[in-house]
């Protein structure tokens, strides 16, 4: 049985994007298969006492800079997000009806460049339905997603609340693409996709 990894991620990291610019390699190099999971990262967040960098003072900087350092160690195309934080509900959700219908590949490679070489924000419809359109998904896919989400739906108000569980914990940026760079004095432990991940808000 072949080996998996599974990348868990939401569009509005810009650390998964950089992880998904790697993981072509890691195929190549290792065999193994990549298992796609969308998450909401900030229902994540949320749920575990965590705070976005933007609040916090130097982090939000920072944040900037470190994505500016490995996007140029990788090599790849990045230009951080100028809507950052924007909200990702519908396009995750676009991410899962292009898995279900067979055209996943095509929409999540174009989906990490809008928004993260491009600069487009897809948290507006305008912008989500020309992706939408370019990956040939038709957009009523999306609230046929919608309404098949009674029981996240019952969580926001506060249902049946869920318990965080440490066995759900996955996903690690330097687990996946190695080691940290000794050359970059002061790394953060960023995480790609990101911690903790808790089954209750998979999309």
């Amino acid at each position: 049985m072949a080996r998996q990894i599974e990348f868990f991620y939401d569009y509005l990291s810009p650390f998964s994007y950089l992880a998904d610019t790697q993981l072509p390699a890691i195929v190549r190099r290792t065999g193994a298969e990549i298992v796609y999971r969308p998450i909401l990262l900030g229902a994540i967040m949320k749920a575990t006492g965590n705070s976005g960098p933007i609040p916090i003072q130097g982090k939000a900087g920072y944040n900037v800079t470190d994505f500016q350092r490995w996007a140029k160690r990788y090599g790849v195309p990045a230009r951080f997000s100028p809507h950052f934080p924007f909200n990702t509900i519908r396009v995750m959700r676009a991410a899962i009806a292009a898995q279900i219908h067979g055209r996943f590949p095509a929409f999540h490679s174009a989906a990490f460049r809008a928004i993260w070489e491009q600069g487009e924000d897809l948290s507006k419809e305008e912008a989500l339905r020309r992706l939408l359109n370019e990956a040939e998904i038709d957009p009523a896919l999306i609230r046929e997603r919608r309404h098949q989400e009674p029981a996240a739906h019952q969580r926001r108000r506060g249902r049946q609340p869920r318990r965080v569980r440490s066995a759900d914990l996955f996903f690690r940026w330097r687990n996946v693409v190695g080691k940290r760079s000794a050359g970059f004095r002061g790394r953060s432990s960023h995480a790609a996709g990101l911690t903790p991940v808790p089954s209750s808000h998979y999309l």
